[in-house]
């Protein structure tokens, strides 16, 4: 078999990067360890709900199937627009630049 070759990643991506090797690692490693627990905590951080969830996830990769937040209310409106007007309202959604 080959060995698997590594790419070092340009200074200038690690320098722009949100965030850095251990803290990405750290977030792997929580999603690893109880992935319910970190996929609740990074839909309610990062998502806007009109009702909770009672089940995370449920899955049966055996017959290739599987659904996420069971029972829980999401407007896409919302969270695509509305939540960002407080501090974007002023600001253009959408710039058009034709050929």
């Amino acid at each position: 078999m080959a060995k698997e070759k590594i790419y070092e990643v340009p200074e200038s991506m690690k320098t722009n990067a949100l965030i850095n090797a251990k803290e990405y690692e750290d977030i792997y490693r929580k999603s690893i360890k109880d992935p319910k627990k970190f996929w609740a905590s990074e839909a309610k951080k990062y998502l806007s709900w009109q009702t909770g969830w009672v089940e995370v996830s449920r899955s049966d990769f055996t017959k290739g199937k599987a659904s996420w937040f069971q029972g829980a209310k999401i407007n896409a409106a919302v969270n695509c627009i509305d939540r960002h007007l407080i501090d974007k309202a002023d600001k253009p959604a959408i710039i058009w630049e034709s050929n």
